[in-house]
């Protein structure tokens, strides 16, 4: 019988599910600089001309930033933005980050 450590199981798993990186976009989102000048820049606007940040839903999240994403590349790179790929899970990191900067800094 093979017993494993629990721990290196462990390790691995959540290395996987909490990796945020540009390397998982989808192909092209990055040339020219738009995700960094445009699509992420646009977002927090959005997020910061909520009544409030804090209790933004993930669908309403979810249509700005599709609506973002069409709008920064149209039909040069189509995509269906969900809840679980890279581009909502990128975008969101950059929100919650800035919003614990912000609340610390502020309050």
């Amino acid at each position: 019988m093979k017993v494993e450590d629990p721990s290196i199981r462990m390790k691995t798993q959540k290395s996987k599910t909490s990796t945020f990186s540009n390397n998982k976009l989808p192909k092209g989102c990055l040339e020219d600089d738009r995700w960094h000048r445009i699509v992420i820049p646009t977002f927090i606007w959005w997020v910061a001309h909520q009544k409030n940040p804090w209790e933004i839903s993930e669908a309403e999240a979810l249509v700005a930033l599709q609506y973002i994403w069409s709008a920064a590349y149209g039909k040069v790179i189509p995509y269906m933005i969900t809840l679980d790929n890279p581009v909502f899970k990128n975008a969101s990191f950059f929100i919650i980050f800035l919003l614990l900067i912000t609340e610390q800094t502020y309050f």
